[in-house]
């Protein structure tokens, strides 16, 4: 029997309809009107190069991070990064929806006293992914927030997935993973040896050790999810 739902944030349970780091760095450069015109173009750049990086290594990057070596490189101070700087960030950079029943979903799953924790790829902290889940309504539902910011690593690596299997103690048995990656989300279910469903929206093809059910566009409902889970 389970008792534990991890579960990936975007497109499982709000879709990503735009992730411009453009609007992000112009949000920064009106709001401290910084004075290198550069500013944008260069971070775009810096950006792309640290990008590349974290999707080769599953070594993450946080926004911070990100900030702070832009800042020291166009030589501007790094001390104006701070918790509000990076909202303003976040807030212009990401524009996102609920995914269809997202919330009706959660919410039966809390009435069924499952213990539910989000497992995200991101460069954002898990303070302002919350945003994100206050905005529509989902926060309330949900037990723990992680992030590969704050971890360090990202899906699929043994390293996310040997950090919050510690953390939370996890019973690999009574544990299950809901995501619309097959190689990200269903990687981590294997290297973290729990069962997976894939929320295949996009109809891909592919496969996993510890796939137990895919749900594609021929019935794409999240909430054909909690039939499996409770048989």
């Amino acid at each position: 029997m389970k008792d534990t739902i991890l579960i990936d944030l975007g497109d499982t349970l709000v879709k990503n309809k735009e992730i411009s780091i453009k609007n992000g760095l112009v949000a920064i450069y009106n709001y401290l009107n910084i004075k290198q015109k550069e500013f944008v173009d260069y971070g775009i750049n810096l950006f792309n190069i640290m990008d590349n990086s974290r999707q080769k290594t599953s070594i993450e990057i946080s926004l911070n991070d990100y900030l702070t070596k832009l800042f020291e490189k166009l030589g501007i101070d790094k001390d104006l990064i701070n918790e509000k700087l990076e909202e303003i960030f976040y807030e212009n950079c990401e524009k996102n929806e609920e995914i269809k029943d997202a919330q009706l979903f959660l919410k039966y799953l809390k009435q069924k006293k499952y213990l539910i924790i989000i497992v995200s790829n991101s460069i954002f902290s898990s303070k302002l992914l919350k945003i994100t889940l206050e905005k529509f309504k989902l926060l309330a539902y949900i037990d723990e927030v992680y992030s590969s910011s704050d971890l360090g690593f990202r899906k699929p690596s043994r390293e996310i997935s040997e950090k919050v299997s510690k953390e939370l103690q996890l019973v690999k048995e009574k544990c299950l993973m809901i995501g619309n990656d097959i190689r990200i989300d269903g990687g981590f279910a294997t290297n973290s040896d729990i069962d997976f469903i894939w929320f295949n929206s996009k109809n891909e093809q592919g496969n996993c050790p510890k796939m137990i059910a895919n749900i594609n566009k021929n019935h794409p409902d999240i909430k054909l999810i909690v039939l499996l889970i409770d048989e």
